[in-house]
């Protein structure tokens, strides 16, 4: 694909689509600014809905919107609400405790190219830092119903 951006060759065309990523938060400051800083680092804006004052503050470098925690739902439509007033061209979802691996758009959006309209995660890897160990995790039912994070 050409790129408007990259006239080398060896842009996918990634580069020149605006990506907006949404995000819940409740009383993760430090684990959710990490996932913040890793989103945008991928290239993402980042709408940020929190439900509290201290998160507000906390996460003021992301310019976080405040909404009520409960329920749930209507927290996460109200950050899908924000992020279709940017006009993306993909919306990505991530949780706040949730870190995506610095290629997945990269490579997710190599599959929405094949023709699919959707692509989302069924395995995922726990991390325990004080006893620094990962495990890898699925769902048992079904491993085509994608996890939360990584919904594109």
């Amino acid at each position: 694909m050409a790129c408007r951006g990259d006239d080398s060759g060896s842009c996918n065309g990634l580069c020149c689509l605006k990506t907006v990523a949404v995000m819940a938060s409740h009383e993760r400051i430090e684990m959710t600014r990490q996932s913040c800083k890793a989103l945008i680092a991928m290239g993402c804006e980042v709408v940020l809905v929190v439900s509290n004052n201290s998160d507000l503050e906390g996460l003021e470098e992301f310019n976080p919107h405040l909404f009520p925690n409960e329920p749930l739902g209507a927290k996460w439509q109200f950050a899908v609400s924000e992020a279709r007033k940017l006009n993306p061209d993909l919306l990505l979802t991530c949780g706040s405790d949730d870190i995506l691996n610095p290629n997945y758009l990269e490579n997710a959006y190599k599959i929405l190219l094949r023709g699919f309209d959707f692509v989302g995660c069924s395995q995922w890897f726990m991390s325990d830092q004080n006893k620094k160990q990962l495990w890898k995790a699925w769902y048992v039912e079904t491993k085509q119903f994608p996890v939360g994070s990584g919904r594109l």
